[in-house]
Formats: structure tokens, C-alpha cells, sequence
């Protein structure tokens, strides 16, 4: 649904339309599993702490949130080495 959608340029309607025909019905996975899909943690956190009874999604979404700070994590790490590198390359350039 989504992939059609997008290719006829309308996939924010169908989601909000969507989103809230889910929100009425209460479906609470079909809801997390859209916000996880489009990488929205914090809609998918915000469904996941209201439905906390579905551990499962609730599972899925902290193990989302968990990469998402690892990778987060890890170009932190890169970014500051790469700007130590270049840091250092330029006092080399200096000499």
C-alpha cells in the first residue's frame, strides 16, 4: 500500500487516513508497525507506552529505539575521528 501510494504521489494521505481509521479501531501493532516502518520511534514509542499491555510491539520498538542510539552512537564515534583526523592533518600541513 504504501510503495503504491508513494509512486502516485499520496502516501502522506493514505497514512493519515489510515492512522486514524487504526487509532479508531485501536490497533495498536498495525499503528506501530507503520511509525517503525517510516522510522518515526517517537510516534512508535508514544503507541507502545499507551498499549504497554502488547509487549511484544513494545519489545519491537525498544529494540528499534536501540539501534537507532548504536548507529546514532557510531557516527558520533566516526565524526569525531574523522575530524581528529583531519585536525590532525592540517597541523601536518602547518609543519
Amino acid at each position: 500500500m504504501k510503495n503504491l501510494s508513494k509512486e502516485l504521489g499520496s502516501w502522506k494521505c493514505v497514512k493519515d487516513e489510515l492512522i486514524s481509521f487504526l487509532e479508531k479501531k485501536e490497533d495498536s501493532h498495525n499503528l506501530i508497525e507503520i511509525h517503525l516502518r517510516d522510522g518515526d520511534l517517537v510516534s512508535a514509542s508514544s503507541i507502545a507506552a499507551r498499549y504497554i499491555s502488547n509487549t511484544f510491539d513494545v519489545e519491537r520498538v525498544a529494540k528499534a529505539c536501540e539501534t537507532a542510539t548504536e548507529q546514532q552512537n557510531t557516527i558520533t564515534k566516526l565524526s569525531s575521528g574523522s575530524t581528529f583526523l583531519l585536525a590532525k592533518q592540517k597541523s601536518l600541513d602547518i609543519i
